[in-house]
């Protein structure tokens, strides 16, 4: 016989789970400035909602001679023009695996990568993210699982396959929540 309680932890964690499963789905969806339902229809796309043009930074990268060091200058340029006044005290990038294996792969960024390899294993977790050019660039493999309309259950990657997503951080309201 199983105690009452166990079973009620069980269901609150399975239940929490959700929760920040979903909360990540938002955020992600806001990062990316169209935030989606469950079954991926448009709840609010925030370009349209605050007349904002989204800006884009095309790397290249199945491009040998792609100077990934001047779209990085470009990213950080458009970011911090954004900001509008408002601080900040970095740029971090969200990329697919698709995206981050072009990126550390990418002859004018692989030297850099491996010596930041080298280092990082004596110190840091390495999936944390890899510094190039004033940005850090982290893989990310978020996804989630959803219904289809056939009623199967399917996932949905949070970062399409080739794309990033960057963002500033250290501003006043990163990433917060009301």
């Amino acid at each position: 016989m199983e105690a009452i309680s166990s079973l009620l932890a069980r269901h609150l964690e399975t239940m929490r789970n959700k929760h920040a499963i979903t909360l990540e789905h938002l955020r992600m969806g806001a990062l990316k400035g169209e935030i989606l339902d469950a079954d991926g229809s448009v709840i609010s796309n925030l370009f349209t909602e605050f007349q904002i043009t989204p800006q884009s930074v095309n790397f290249d990268l199945a491009n040998a001679n792609s100077e990934v060091k001047g779209h990085c200058y470009d990213l950080l340029t458009k970011i911090e023009d954004a900001l509008q006044g408002e601080f900040s005290t970095g740029v971090h990038v969200l990329c697919s695996t698709e995206f981050f294996r072009a990126l550390t792969t990418h002859k004018e960024v692989k030297t850099a990568y491996q010596n930041w390899q080298q280092g990082a294993v004596l110190i840091n977790d390495m999936r944390s993210g890899f510094s190039y050019s004033g940005i850090t660039f982290e893989e990310y493999r978020g996804q989630a699982s959803f219904v289809q309309a056939d009623g199967t259950l399917g996932s949905r990657r949070f970062i399409a396959a080739g794309e990033a997503h960057a963002f500033p951080v250290g501003t006043v309201d990163t990433f917060a929540t009301y």
